[in-house]
Formats: C-alpha cells, sequence, structure tokens
C-alpha cells in the first residue's frame, strides 16, 4: 500500500522542555514513516524553512536538527515535512520555549530631562522570560555612586517604576536599572541620563525664500534645545479668525517646504466667510519633553503677494500682551512727567528765593554804604 508519509517531530530524548535557557544545544528528532520512501525532508520554524548553516550553528543531520546555543529568537515553533511519490506530509508542531534573562527594551541611553524639584516617575522595561522577580538601581555622577532604596520604586510586570526628584546639581547624572530572574541577572544595565531641562529657545534668523505660486520654503536657525531632543512645527494661521490652515512638522531643523499655496488661498472648505482668514501668517515652534517654545511669527504675509528674502519676525506671546505693555508704559511716562515738573518746580522756588535774597542783600549794603558818606561828610564840616 503506497501512501504519502507519515511524519511526528520530537523534543531530543535527554532535554526537558520546561528547562532550555539561553546558551544551551537543541535538537529534535523527525520521525516519517512511508512507503514509497521519503526523498526530501524539511524543517520549518514558524513556517519559515530552515537551511543548514553551521555558522549559525543551525546543523541538519539525517532526521535530526542541532540548534547549538540557542538565543531567545530561537523560541517558536518547529516542524518537519517529509515528501514522498505520493506527497507530502508536514508533521505536528512543538513549542520551543528558550529562558533567558533580563535585556532592556531599548539598547539606546534614555534622556530624562527635569527642572529641580520636579517629581519623575522613571520606567524601566525589560525583556525577560520568566519575567523578572526583582529590580535594583543605582545612581551615578562625577562624585560617587549610590544605590537607590527599594523603597523608591515598585515593579509591576516586566516594568519598575522609579520615583526621583532632583533638588541640587549633585542630583543630575546617571540612573541605571537591572532585572533579575530564576535564569540570572542583566548583563547590561538600562541606562538614563538625567539632566537639568526646561522649555527650548525659540528659533531664530528665519527667512522666506524660493517662493513661487505653488510653493514657499521657511528657514530658521534651532535656539537652545533646553537639554532635551527638540522637533520644530510650522503652522499657517488667520490672522484674523485663529483658524490653523496647515501645519508640519520636522523632527531634525526649523527647516519647512510649505506646498500647495493655492489650495490656502482658494481653501472655501465648510466655512462661508472663509475670506475672513485672510491675512494668514506662520507661526514655528520648537518642542521638545517639557513643551513648546514661544512661537516665532512672520507678520501678517499675503501668500499671494510677492514676499521679501528677509521675513519682519515678533514674538507671538508680544502680540497677546501689547495692550498690557502699552499701559504700563504709558504709566511711566506720565510718571515721569509729573516727576520732571516737581522738581523744575523746587528748583525755580530755590532760584526766587536765592535772587531774593541777594537783592535784599544788596540794598542793605548800600544803605550801609550811604549811612557812612554822610557821617564822614559831617566830620569834615565839623
Amino acid at each position: 500500500m503506497v501512501d504519502p508519509p507519515i511524519v511526528s517531530l520530537r523534543l531530543g530524548s535527554t532535554l526537558s522542555a520546561d528547562d532550555i535557557k539561553e546558551g544551551d544545544d537543541v535538537y529534535f528528532e523527525c520521525h516519517v514513516q512511508a512507503n514509497p520512501p521519503w526523498r526530501k525532508l524539511h524543517w520549518l520554524h514558524d513556517g519559515v524553512m530552515i537551511t543548514h548553516n553551521a555558522t549559525a550553528r543551525v546543523i541538519r543531520s539525517n532526521q535530526s536538527l542541532v540548534l547549538q546555543k540557542v538565543t531567545r529568537n530561537s523560541s517558536g515553533n518547529y516542524s518537519c515535512s517529509a515528501i514522498n511519490a505520493e506527497g507530502e506530509t508536514v508533521s505536528n508542531q512543538l513549542a520551543l520555549r528558550v529562558k533567558y534573562a533580563p535585556v532592556c527594551a531599548t539598547d539606546r541611553i534614555i534622556i530624562v530631562g527635569a527642572f529641580r524639584s520636579e517629581s519623575l516617575q522613571i520606567p524601566c522595561e525589560v525583556h525577560a522570560d520568566p519575567p523578572p522577580r526583582q529590580f535594583n538601581w543605582k545612581f551615578n555622577n562625577s562624585g560617587e555612586t549610590l544605590k537607590i532604596g527599594k523603597e523608591r520604586y515598585v515593579k509591576n510586570g516586566s516594568v519598575s517604576l522609579l520615583n526621583y526628584m532632583p533638588v541640587s546639581d549633585q542630583d543630575y547624572g546617571t540612573l541605571t536599572c537591572w532585572g533579575q530572574n530564576e535564569v540570572g541577572t542583566q548583563d547590561w544595565p538600562c541606562f538614563f541620563q538625567v539632566v537639568l531641562a526646561g522649555l527650548p529657545s525659540t528659533v531664530k534668523n528665519c527667512s522666506i525664500n524660493n517662493q513661487t505660486q505653488h510653493s514657499v520654503e521657511v528657514q530658521c536657525l534651532p535656539g537652545y534645545d533646553g537639554g532635551l531632543p527638540q522637533i520644530f512645527i510650522l503652522e499657517v494661521i488667520s490672522s484674523r479668525t485663529g483658524r490653523v490652515r496647515y501645519n508640519v512638522t520636522n523632527p531634525d531643523e526649523p527647516y519647512f517646504l510649505v506646498e500647495s499655496l493655492e489650495n490656502l488661498i482658494h481653501y472655501g472648505g465648510a466655512y462661508d466667510d472663509i475670506g475672513d482668514d485672510n491675512p494668514l501668517k506662520a507661526i514655528i515652534y520648537a518642542v521638545n519633553q517639557k513643551g513648546r517654545s514661544q512661537g516665532i511669527v512672520v507678520k501678517d504675509f499675503y501668500l499671494e503677494s510677492s514676499v521679501e528674502n528677509r521675513a519682519v519676525l515678533t514674538s507671538s506671546s508680544l502680540d497677546s500682551i501689547s495692550p498690557i505693555l502699552f499701559g504700563v508704559l504709558l504709566t511711566l511716562l506720565v510718571l515721569c512727567f509729573v516727576i520732571f515738573v516737581r522738581v523744575y518746580y523746587i528748583k525755580a522756588t530755590a532760584t526766587s528765593t536765592t535772587i531774593t535774597n541777594v537783592s535784599n542783600d544788596l540794598v542793605s549794603n548800600s544803605k550801609q554804604g550811604n549811612n557812612k558818606q554822610d557821617s564822614l561828610a559831617k566830620y569834615s564840616y565839623m
């Protein structure tokens, strides 16, 4: 009797499926009954065919598959298939679970920006099988390394959440986090760089270039990033209604290409009074983890009009508080005027008094002189 092969897959007899860890050697055995005999045998990992690769430590030998020094990436479903003249049969699937010690969920240093006395919750996430049973944290700056008390962090599955508050300059530095499970302790910790941070500064030296009927380029120089990575946002809004007509983000630099200007100029949309949207202005913001900077506004430019190569810039915050500033300046001017008048009056009064006193002295001296002359005249006559 001829039939397609009968195929079954088994884990190596010396292995325990529940106790395979990274670095172990694993082998499978593919048992085939076939008449006529099988002529091809394939191995599959999660449905993808496995080829012999001694460099990758994947070895096929007759009806066996050997995986040397398995890693967590070796986990998954394995099967084999046999082919004879009557057809192909795929075996049952065996799930291979490779246990491994915790590793960081990300392989990069995470920058954490914080103000002084800002309360932070810093999550340390790891991948592990089985999940970690405990975590440890340390802090390091240029002067010392300190172990952080367990009362300052909690574990939630594969995440440890640290409560941290930098108070002084010495509290800014590097935090490291380790996980531990039954396989072992994490080889390389997760790194967090705590830096003194703030809002980003405004962009500067903005210019408008290469404007056509269809597009315009806006180029600025970035300001201080506040100690954190920053992105840049341009919004085109109506000066009259405040409607946002267009926005674009650049994650690298404050350069923007605003296209389809004709759609902005002739936009009808759902608003019958869209003509009231003109003039339009472009506002550019820098944004980091702590928020966004003040907006730099390219003053009320008409997209349908020609624009000078150099734009007139102002801070959007100044626009919003200009009446207040005007009132303050006016008050200061009035005070200065009152003070000036008062000082002038005091000086004028003092000068008038001085002149009067001098005049009186002159008159008195004149009278005394006349009296002396009269006395001399009388003496001479006698």
